[in-house]
């Protein structure tokens, strides 16, 4: 009997950012994400929204993926922690060391989100209807990163990983997504508007992709 095939060389995987790549991060999740996206988009062009409820739902969102970050660095069963110090010594591949950097990331994580609510709050206050809009498109996206979070619960915690990668991951993917905050100001309504927002979704997009690619 034939030995079963072994896992693909890596000259086989798709360049990152193809559209082969892109094809292949296209499971159920990479859907609903794209799906999300777009709910919100037609809904902030039904209702004619500002600029600013949009932020605040793109922040929500940042607070919401960093929250489910901090269950996948726990949920890690297969993890290497080589590029890791503490105290200028290596520290070893544990659960404790998973706490302890699960910890740290949720106070810095959330420390960021502090100092960045403050400065939405002075700059786009939301008012009664916004604040209806924002909660809305965030349980839109609570759902959407729940869901996420479910299918790709097994694979993410089954496969090796770098600790310190996973704990970076949501850093690199908000960038973006607060890039496209600092200029959306540029995109008040409108045409601009829809722009920011499919420039949003793509990166978004983009960046789930990357971040759980199976190579």
């Amino acid at each position: 009997m034939a030995a079963p095939p072994g896992p693909r060389p890596e000259s086989d995987h798709p360049a990152i950012g193809s559209i082969a790549w892109i094809a292949a991060g296209m499971d159920v999740s990479t859907v609903a994400l794209i799906a999300t996206n777009m709910g919100v988009l037609v809904l902030a062009l039904y209702q004619q929204w500002e600029i600013g409820p949009v932020i605040w739902i793109y922040w929500s969102q940042s607070v919401i993926i960093g929250f489910f970050q901090f269950f996948k660095i726990l949920s890690l069963r297969n993890f290497t922690t080589d590029d890791i110090r503490m105290n200028g010594a290596p520290v070893e591949p544990t659960r404790g060391t998973q706490w302890r950097l699960a910890l740290f990331f949720a106070v810095h994580y959330g420390i960021f989100h502090f100092v960045y609510f403050v400065f939405l709050v002075l700059a786009v206050p939301p008012g009664p209807q916004a604040t209806d809009l924002i909660v809305s498109g965030a349980a839109l996206f609570f759902l959407n990163h729940a869901l996420s979070f479910a299918i790709n619960y097994r694979r993410d915690a089954q496969r090796l990983q770098s600790l310190s990668r996973v704990v970076a991951i949501p850093y690199a993917r908000i960038i973006p997504m607060h890039l496209a905050v600092v200029f959306s100001f540029l995109f008040f309504s409108g045409f601009g508007l829809v722009l920011f927002m499919l420039l949003k979704t793509a990166a978004d997009t983009v960046m789930h992709i990357a971040e759980h690619a199976a190579w």
